[in-house]
């Protein structure tokens, strides 16, 4: 299990600190923020991966989820719209089960 981080880093939700990735796969990522996001909204995003490298993607907002009494307000599922290919290829190494 790895711990992810990314932040938005073009528009209006341009943020300098990271947050934590709650899930990630090959369709998309699930994080906790305190932005708030609009439904098909789209973002640009860095995703910094445990081998100390990172790739820049485009994402989707599907869905948004208020939270209460926790560190974030808000769970957001996030959809990949673009990554370039040998970074795709770089978060499937990343994301393979050890052998």
């Amino acid at each position: 299990t790895y711990v992810l981080t990314h932040r938005f880093i073009a528009g209006q939700h341009a943020l300098l600190r990271t947050e934590p990735l709650v899930n990630i796969g090959f369709s998309g990522l699930r994080v906790y923020t305190d932005k708030t996001l609009k439904i098909d909204e789209c973002l640009e995003i860095e995703l910094f991966l445990p081998d100390n490298t990172s790739i820049i993607c485009n994402v989707k907002v599907l869905w948004a989820n208020q939270l209460e009494g926790t560190h974030a307000k808000y769970d957001i599922g996030l959809q990949f719209l673009e990554v370039e290919g040998t970074d795709l290829q770089h978060l499937a190494n990343i994301l393979k089960p050890d052998e």
